[in-house]
């Protein structure tokens, strides 16, 4: 299914957060795959996805599989010429496992946040 992630300019992010032992052992450096990270965040924060069909609100396990394959396609546009994918599945298998054992702290901080609010 196609889908659209429209994030408004000024949203907040913290980009690729998370252990930097972690990233530095899977040569994660800073500033890399900032658009996935992006898109991430702002699932998580506001779980606004948008189809041909409508609007609705993803889960974080929709989030955490959207951030996969905004990695691998930034993977791709860095050296589309010799772009492998099987030489990044054990980097993008990492980050998925991470994201969904961890990522449930983000996302029910944010779920406090919009219950506070009133959102």
């Amino acid at each position: 299914m196609q889908c659209w992630i429209m994030i408004p300019t000024g949203f907040t992010t913290d980009l690729m957060s998370g252990p930097k032992k972690l990233k530095q052992s899977l040569g994660i450096q800073e500033g890399d795959y900032r658009l996935s990270a992006i898109v991430h965040d702002y699932l998580y924060a506001k779980r606004i996805i948008s189809t041909s069909t409508g609007t609705f609100k993803c889960t974080r396990k929709e989030a955490d599989e959207i951030i996969i394959e905004c990695i691998e396609l930034e993977q791709y546009m860095e050296d589309m010429e010799s772009y492998d994918h099987h030489n990044n599945i054990f980097l993008n298998s990492v980050i998925y496992k991470f994201l969904r054992n961890w990522g449930w702290l983000a996302w029910y901080r944010h779920r406090l946040i919009d219950f506070l609010w009133g959102e």
